[in-house]
């Protein structure tokens, strides 16, 4: 069974367990873990319109498929801005928001650009953390198909603006860091078949979660060119949302930051965190997912 057909509220609780920004980048149709497999939704029978009417808006984004032809390079981001009645919209959350922002952005859910009707003849450009970068694509294809016509995504988002030395408000981190994926994030991002991911280390305990990530040597521009090469080639040029990459864990910033800047335009995220704190988030992931399929299916009905 699909995760797209798997909306009820036994799946979202087992997902509130993970980090927001790591649970973005699950994409509908990927598959579900065999633990979840075959459980009812967790709604009586009467009230199941009800439930599957909740969060319609929400639903709405995550069942479109990504308009990458929404991206826009970084190089061109600060000429975009410029334009009469341009708009920066943030779309990270409020906390991240709070600690720096790109200069004059406003942060907005796209529940709220949604609704906005005079915002929707504007440029306006759609900036995220550079993680679950697909949501930003969905968003913008939700946007297109409601009538904003000057909609693009800032490819890379956050640490792409930063790189490309625009002006920000608030203590920002390199964007090395901000490209540093934790454990849950990484496993996230490997689910995304827009992505490609790279192990720069024994691939063993990576390979069961991450079926689709390609063993690498080194992590050297050369050798990461090359598979892009290699997919291009054999997908016939199919869009590129990011490289996602695991480095050992003595990977410095500057050392993920050489590479960004060696495959840029192309964003690059790097997970440093060893095989051990790997494989100890997806034991606890798994713990989460059996206990909840172990647990009550349906609450009581009221009436």
């Amino acid at each position: 069974m699909k995760l797209a057909q798997n909306t009820g509220s036994i799946l979202a609780a087992v997902l509130m367990q993970l980090s927001s920004s790591a649970l973005a980048q699950v994409r509908p149709g990927s598959e579900m873990p065999d633990a979840l497999k075959g459980i009812p939704p967790a709604v009586c029978r009467g009230s199941q319109e009800t439930a599957a009417g909740q969060g319609t808006q929400g639903a709405t984004v995550q069942s479109k498929q990504p308009d990458f032809s929404c991206a826009l390079a970084p190089a061109a981001a600060a000429n975009y801005v410029q334009q009469p009645g341009a708009m920066l919209a943030d779309l990270r959350a409020a906390s991240e928001f709070a600690h720096f922002h790109a200069r004059d952005a406003i942060g907005v859910t796209p529940s709220q650009l949604r609704t906005q009707n005079h915002w929707r003849d504007k440029p306006v450009l759609l900036i995220g953390s550079g993680k679950a970068e697909g949501d930003a694509f969905r968003t913008c294809a939700v946007l297109r198909a409601i009538g904003y016509s000057q909609v693009r995504v800032l490819r890379g988002g956050m640490p792409a603006w930063l790189d490309a030395g625009l002006p920000v408000d608030g203590a920002a981190p390199s964007p090395a860091a901000l490209a540093r994926l934790g454990a849950a994030e990484f496993w996230a991002e490997g689910q995304d078949l827009d992505n490609v991911v790279l192990l720069a280390v024994p691939p063993e305990r990576f390979k069961r979660e991450l079926p689709f990530a390609v063993p690498i040597a080194k992590a050297t521009p050369e050798s990461i060119r090359a598979v892009l090469d290699r997919r291009k080639k054999e997908t016939k040029g199919s869009p590129l949302n990011a490289v996602v990459i695991a480095m050992p864990t003595a990977t410095t910033d500057k050392e993920i930051q050489a590479l960004r800047q060696a495959l840029a335009p192309v964003p690059l995220l790097a997970y440093a965190g060893g095989q051990d704190e790997f494989a100890m988030q997806m034991r606890e992931q798994y713990a989460v997912w059996q206990a909840h399929a172990r647990g009550p299916r349906k609450p009581p009905c009221n009436g």
